[in-house]
């Protein structure tokens, strides 16, 4: 049975006389009164879900606590006789200023069917949540519980995109006109992206926890070769935080290697994921022998046409291109996309993928006449097979345009960098990571025009979103940081551009360390700044780094599950 159906069966008719709220009646009614008192914890949830779950889920939830929670749960202290006839202001006011009071959330969802995230009500909680700098935590019932640790090992990237696959503009409420009247309070306010921003920040947190709290319940033998410890170093991976993912990925390589031996595939999935971090990090001194090592030992086992052989010989060609060696990975990148195509036909996802990282390797090489018809056929075939609203297509989409910029072709540019913006906003999601580069190679192709003052309010979005959707520190962020610390100096704001290239410095460093490419770029950026404002002499040097490049918006390399 819904919360709603509790409500309207049982709550109204038992409080019909003298119309008060449940909590309102039990303080008057001695055997009841005890239950009652200030509540400690805002409970947020959707009157769709079933009652008993919900309830579970909080009784869970209390016995783990040190002293007894006192819920805010609103069929309880709302006054459900008068709940239709109130303002939207007044629910507005009472949600958040509860919230504040409180300074406690509890969200209560399934995560294979979390409803509440398709409610603009719970949205609008969550956001309340972040603002009031309240604390917010996930609830499930014991039983959803249980399946979802197992889901945790088992099928992780489902629980990431159905918790974390957030769009307010989608969500609904009971009643139409308070759905209408959240969205007229969000446009006048803080906006849907930045909505939708919080919340998946939000979720996508609350995941990492949640795979770090399973992993440590797991007995050591069975932590040596769980998958668990393996997707959640994925998740913290794409969510920029590298250093929290390599001890994770570095434990997995030894503990696979030690109870599987060097050649079983779940070994072998560990050491590409080991290197792709590494990659992520600027490592490649340290990714290549691994990669090297993948390759290898692929080949002797499986082959020189498995699959996963192919899938090795891209992501070597791959991590050639960025270290510049282009001979040796144009020839891997073409072994795998011609060796793609005998084993998984022209239209095969991994084939598109690796005619993408031929065209790319060419356009990087200068070769803008070879890259064209590479990256249009991949363009082409994924608008066929996939559509035009797939992520893939979106990534062609964006990729052709770079290299019809690269070739002066500017009138052409502009509208496939829009196109490719307005459809990944309109299906991702303003904060789905394919729309923030979207956001960021527009912005780039902007500056890159001298329209400084249109670039500047596309950088600042994707700044500000990659910040809230994956952290300070993820390159992505430190991309956008330094392309707006770029919009400043075109501007003449020199100060303002020299507080942000100080802090993508730092940033850098952080993460790639003094001597990686972008680091040193980033601070040849900065002491242009400087020079200009007369405070460092930079004499012309023919070896300093190139103009930054936007992303692209395919992986560097194949991550593997």
């Amino acid at each position: 049975m819904r919360t709603t159906d509790v409500c309207d069966r049982f709550l109204k008719p038992s409080t019909v006389d003298p119309q008060e709220s449940y909590c309102g009646l039990a303080k008057t009614d001695p055997t009841r009164s005890n239950h009652i008192g200030q509540a400690t914890a805002f409970v947020s949830h959707a009157w769709g879900q079933q009652f008993l779950d919900v309830v579970a889920a909080l009784e869970d939830y209390d016995s783990r606590q040190p002293t007894p929670t006192v819920f805010w749960f609103d069929i309880f202290s709302n006054n459900q006789h008068k709940a239709p006839n109130r303002e939207f202001t007044w629910w507005q006011t009472v949600f958040r200023d509860n919230i504040g009071k409180l300074k406690r959330t509890l969200l209560v969802l399934e995560w294979d069917d979390p409803k509440p995230l398709s409610r603009a009500w719970c949205l609008w909680e969550m956001v309340s949540t972040v603002d009031t700098r309240s604390e917010f935590h996930v609830l499930m019932s014991p039983k959803n519980h249980e399946s979802f640790a197992t889901a945790l090992v088992n099928d992780f990237d489902s629980i990431v995109y159905k918790t974390c696959n957030v769009e307010l503009k989608r969500a609904q409420a009971f009643n139409s006109s308070d759905r209408d009247n959240i969205f007229k309070a969000v446009e006048a306010t803080v906006g849907f992206e930045e909505v939708n921003k919080v919340v998946i920040g939000i979720m996508r947190g609350w995941m990492a926890r949640s795979g770090k709290e399973g992993l440590s319940r797991l007995p050591e033998e069975k932590r040596a070769v769980s998958k668990l410890r393996n997707n959640l170093a994925r998740l913290l991976q794409d969510q920029g935080k590298l250093g929290e993912a390599e001890p994770l990925l570095r434990e997995a390589r030894e503990a696979t290697r030690q109870v599987l031996g060097d050649t079983h595939p779940f070994t072998l999935t560990t050491l590409s994921n080991l290197a792709s971090l590494l990659q992520d990090q600027g490592k490649f001194d340290e990714a290549e022998p691994l990669v090297r090592e993948e390759l290898e030992v692929s080949l002797r086992i499986l082959g020189d046409t498995h699959p996963d052989t192919l899938t090795s010989s891209n992501n070597l060609g791959v991590l050639l291109k960025e270290r510049g060696e282009f001979d040796e990975a144009e020839l891997l990148l073409w072994q795998a996309m011609e060796g793609r195509r005998r084993v998984l036909g022209d239209t095969h996802p991994a084939t598109l993928n690796s005619l993408c990282n031929l065209g790319l390797l060419l356009h990087k090489e200068g070769q803008f006449r070879e890259a064209e018809p590479i990256l249009r056929e991949a363009l082409e075939l994924r608008r066929s097979t996939l559509g035009n609203a797939h992520p893939d297509t979106l990534a062609s989409l964006n990729n052709w345009a770079s290299v019809l910029r690269d070739q002066g072709r500017l009138g052409e540019v502009e509208p496939l960098y829009w196109e490719a913006l307005n459809l990944s906003s309109r299906l991702l999601g303003t904060a789905h990571p394919d729309t923030l580069i979207s956001i960021n190679n527009l912005g780039f192709f902007l500056r890159e025009q001298g329209r400084f003052d249109e670039a500047e309010p596309l950088l600042r979005e994707a700044m500000e979103g990659n910040r809230l959707v994956f952290g300070d520190d993820d390159p992505s962020t430190l991309t956008s940081m330094l392309e707006l610390g770029l919009v400043f100096q075109g501007q003449s704001k020199l100060a303002e551009a020299e507080a942000q290239l100080r802090q993508v410095v730092a940033g850098r460093r952080r993460v790639f360390g003094d001597s990686h490419a972008k680091t040193l770029n980033s601070m040849f950026h900065l002491g242009v700044i400087l020079a200009l404002q007369g405070r460092l002499n930079v004499p012309g040097n023919p070896d300093a780094p190139a103009q930054n490049q936007p992303p692209s918006l395919l992986p560097a390399t194949e991550k593997t599950s």
